[in-house]
Parts: C-alpha cells; structure tokens; sequence
C-alpha cells in the first residue's frame, strides 16, 4: 500500500509518516518505482507510535524501542518503557499533589486574611513559603 493507504487506515497524516521514516521509526519500506510501498508490519508500527504519543511517550523513546526490537523480542522493551512511564507518571502525580496542597493552603490564609480585613495587604495572606515562586 502506498503512503496515503497508510495515512488513511493509522489516521497518522502523510507528513507525520514520512517524518517517522526521516528519524528511523520506520524503515524497510521497500519502493515501486519512486512510490513507497508499506506493508502490515508498517501500519502496526504507526498505530502503535500514535497510541504510545497518546500514552506519554516520546518518538525519541519510541525510536529505542524500534532499535531494540530489531535485535531483541519488542516485548521486553515495551514492559520496560511502560514501567519507565508508570514512574514518571507517579512522581507527576506526587509534584502535582503537592503542589495542590500549597494552592489550597495559599487560597486558605487569603481567604481568612480578607474575612478578617477586606482590605488585607499582601504581606498579611501568609503567602511566606518558599515554594510560591514555584507555583
């Protein structure tokens, strides 16, 4: 099939796939003519690219997995890039709780700072953490 049949059944546009080809994802795409020809292996490849973009993963991490597979079974690196991202995503969700415990302790003192004075000034919302220029 040619690179529109290919497009049209991954839902991956034309110039994503030719990317993916110009950075190594895929490859052993054999030509008719000046046409690219790709096959099942191809279109398996591109959906799973897309459902891995979808997942967090970055084509430079897709792009070890590929050269990884071309020597080894694909399912021991794709279980290592999932745990990988299972722990990114986990210390994610411990920056964001975090950061959503000071947010909401913040919105606290300036909430109690303006029920006590309307006119509260700034210095006196008890906004002294050092973590208020990271938020």
């Amino acid at each position: 099939m040619y690179i529109g049949k290919l497009s049209e059944v991954t839902g991956a546009s034309i110039k994503a796939i030719r990317f993916y080809e110009e950075i190594g994802l895929l490859n052993n795409i054999k030509r008719a003519g000046k046409y690219r020809v790709y096959n099942k292996d191809h279109i398996a490849l591109v959906r799973l690219i897309i459902k891995a973009k979808s997942l967090g993963f970055t084509l430079s991490q897709m792009k070890k997995f590929v050269e990884r597979e071309r020597h080894a079974s694909p399912w021991h690196s794709i279980l290592e890039m999932i745990t990988q991202r299972i722990a990114d995503i986990n210390d994610t969700i411990i920056q964001l709780e975090m950061k959503k415990e000071h947010l909401s302790e913040y919105r606290t003192s300036i909430l109690d700072c303006l029920e006590n004075n309307p006119s509260c000034a700034l210095e006196d919302a008890k906004l002294d953490s050092p973590l208020i220029g990271r938020l």
